[in-house]
């Protein structure tokens, strides 16, 4: 959903128009597929890597039945990101710590991806009630996400002295919230 929003705020004359036609559409995926099964089937498969496979394989066939739909229209003009920019950076926080937290008690791996869907949805319902979902919020939701992870890049890169991860994690980060900063007003 997230680079769907970003480029839809950012290119808003193409939003609703078909970048791909259905033969790319379906060589792009077969090619997706294809590969993750090669990984997946590589070396001693994981129960983790085959449900995501599987979970690739349902989500893009859903995707494919429902891209020809009519387009959403756009969410009243918010006039600052802050609070969409804020449950962004939290959801996603509060996602991958409790994920984390999970796999450190190695817990099963059902339990682990029903525990996974479970948070997803809430975090996605909590946004849906607060309208951030659709455009132009759900674009600086994205952008908070997004700043979480280039500040996890950038801490990473602090703690194991790689001027590569501070630079990329600290310039991401900037341009993340340069970008909710200068679409407040469009």
């Amino acid at each position: 959903m997230f680079p769907i929003a970003l480029v839809s705020r950012g290119f808003p004359t193409c939003e609703h128009r078909y970048w791909l036609g259905s033969r790319v559409f379906l060589a792009l995926t077969s090619l997706l597929i294809g590969l993750v099964a090669f990984v997946a089937f590589a070396r001693r498969p994981h129960p983790q890597m085959l449900a995501c496979l599987a979970a690739m394989i349902v989500l893009l066939w859903l995707a494919s039945r429902v891209r020809h739909r009519a387009p959403r229209t756009a969410s009243p003009r918010i006039l600052h990101p802050a609070p969409a920019f804020a449950l962004g950076a939290v959801s996603y926080l509060a996602c991958v710590l409790s994920l984390i937290l999970l796999a450190a008690f190695r817990v099963p791996a059902l339990v682990y991806f029903g525990a996974a869907a479970m948070i997803s949805l809430s975090l996605a319902a909590l946004n849906r009630t607060r309208d951030f979902l659709r455009l132009p919020a759900g674009a600086h939701a994205a952008l908070g996400a997004y700043f979480v992870v280039s500040a996890f890049t950038f801490l990473s890169g602090a703690m194991r002295h790689s001027t590569e991860s501070l630079l990329t994690g600290g310039l991401l980060g900037a341009g993340f919230l340069a970008l909710a900063f200068a679409w407040r007003d469009s």
